[in-house]
């Protein structure tokens, strides 16, 4: 009897001492996006859950919300990070970043077949456009600051929103800064040989898990670049990321 009690107190004990931790993500699928069910999915989902959780000692629950939700959410401390973000100061003042990216992101615009945009080689190639894309995303160098018109949207599924009006002739590009999503989805619409992908002239960009300043778990960043290290996290995650390409 006291060999039960003992055990019970012990399970007690761990259920309660167990962290759960809480990450916002949008739709970018292969990364991260609602199946249909409405969980969670995607090559993220598998490395975040089944190999850096439980190096961090911790269980991760993955909410879906538009970016501009998530990083509010994040600076109220209602969620303890975020995963998809890139680096920008003004985020790194307000949130916390890892040494390590798990990723990185290749820009592209996709411009319909018959557009006269064939190669771009400076921003100037993109004046006249009406470009699609999503609420407060990070904009890479290349078209950053440069003037250019962008109509931008919220919402969890941003980018197949913006193929439909670029579709519907409601815009005249669409910018995306992770081309294997764009590659998939637009062989998941159907429009292969409908639309152009032009990769920019300019560097990749890291892609990084970031952490709340307002979490109450601590050194999260910091725990999570130990795991990460110790996994071979990037190496690890492209592995991870290569079967869901070909989905």
């Amino acid at each position: 009897m006291k060999y039960y009690i003992l055990v019970l107190c012990l399970l007690i004990s761990l259920s309660i001492s167990a962290e759960t931790i809480t990450l916002g993500y949008f739709d970018n699928a292969p990364h991260a996006f609602k199946d249909g069910n409405g969980a969670c999915d995607g090559a993220l989902k598998e490395f975040l859950q089944k190999k850096i959780g439980p190096e961090m000692g911790v269980s991760v629950n993955l909410v879906s919300q538009p970016i501009a939700r998530i990083l509010q959410s994040m600076s109220d401390g209602t969620i303890d990070g975020a995963v998809l973000f890139g680096f920008t100061k003004e985020r790194a003042e307000k949130y916390n970043f890892p040494t390590n990216n798990f990723f990185e992101l290749v820009p592209v615009i996709i411009v319909p077949i018959d557009s006269k945009i064939k190669n771009i080689k400076t921003a100037e190639d993109l004046k006249d456009l009406k470009i699609g894309y999503a609420l407060k995303a990070i904009e890479s160098p290349f078209v950053r600051g440069k003037g250019l018109e962008f109509d931008k949207i919220g919402g969890t599924d941003a980018l197949e929103v913006n193929f439909r009006k670029l579709t519907g002739k409601r815009i005249d590009a669409i910018y995306w800064p992770d081309k294997p999503v764009v590659v998939q989805l637009v062989k998941k619409l159907g429009l292969e040989g409908k639309v152009r992908i032009i990769q920019l002239p300019e560097k990749a960009i890291p892609l990084y898990t970031i952490f709340s300043k307002k979490s109450s778990h601590k050194d999260l960043s910091s725990r999570y670049d130990k795991a990460f290290e110790k996994i071979n996290g990037k190496k690890l995650y492209m592995a991870m990321l290569t079967p869901f390409l070909s989905k």
